[in-house]
């Protein structure tokens, strides 16, 4: 089963009663203080519980049912180091370095014992960030005001993508550095997505879109997504939101 919401994700199924397009505005304040305690990913009948721990408004902690999880270490506020577990065994590290304006500019992955994979990240005058990734690959992420990723393109290749989203609360907007988990591959955006759409040639198709349901702090309660939708190897995943008020 897919891991959706925090391991990197994308959101599947636009339904018009619960969607909007990408905007730059937000129809209600943000609601301070409201966290997400567990998320229920429902495959093909089969249910993934995965559980979210904080100390204050710093994201410490992930677990799932299926034994996997991840520890995150902060040194001065900063988070520094993350460690994955499978079944309690420690199976990778991953060591993060900031500039001295506290922007993350280097990820370091370890798995096991190999060598470690490092990812870079440039922040450009544009407002662009570029991330020259670990075997040559070159993306450069574009934002809107809101700090919700727009478009990633490929710059040697055929991997760009667009994406769209409503105008509720995240469930993780709340999160201490949220944007530097957002540059791990996280879906911590302010917003929700609503389509990941791959807009270059590919011959492949891992496009998603997803519609939800929101509670009266216009955060998602429940929702779905859709993966390769109308293909025969089309996939839908019901998701389910508990929080932590």
């Amino acid at each position: 089963m897919k891991k959706l919401i925090f391991i990197f994700c994308a959101f599947g199924f636009i339904l018009s009663s619960c969607s909007d397009n990408e905007t730059d505005t937000i129809d209600n304040p943000p609601t301070d203080g409201v966290f997400l305690k567990t998320l229920i990913e429902t495959d093909d009948g089969e249910d993934l519980v995965t559980n979210f721990s904080y100390l204050d408004d710093k994201l410490v902690g992930v677990s799932d049912s299926d034994g996997y999880s991840e520890v995150f270490i902060y040194t001065d506020d900063l988070l520094t180091t993350i460690e994955e577990y499978e079944d309690d065994v420690l199976v990778s590290e991953t060591e993060l370095e900031y500039d001295s304006n506290n922007r993350l500019i280097k990820e370091s992955y370890t798995y096991g014992s190999s060598s470690a994979q490092v990812n870079e990240f440039t922040y450009n005058a544009n407002g662009t960030i570029t991330m020259d990734e670990f075997g040559g690959n070159t993306y450069t992420y574009t934002y809107n005001i809101l700090g919700n990723r727009l478009a990633e393109e490929h710059e040697e290749g055929d991997e760009d993508y667009s994406y769209t989203y409503d105008s509720k609360n995240n469930p993780f907007r709340n999160i201490h550095q949220r944007n530097v988990f957002e540059l791990l591959g996280r879906d911590t955006y302010v917003n929700n997505i609503l389509s990941y759409i791959n807009t270059s040639s590919a011959d492949f198709s891992d496009d998603f879109t997803s519609a939800y349901l929101y509670n009266a702090n216009d955060y998602p309660t429940s929702g779905s997504t859709t993966y390769n939708q109308g293909s025969v190897d089309q996939e839908v995943v019901v998701l389910q939101f508990i929080y932590e008020l």
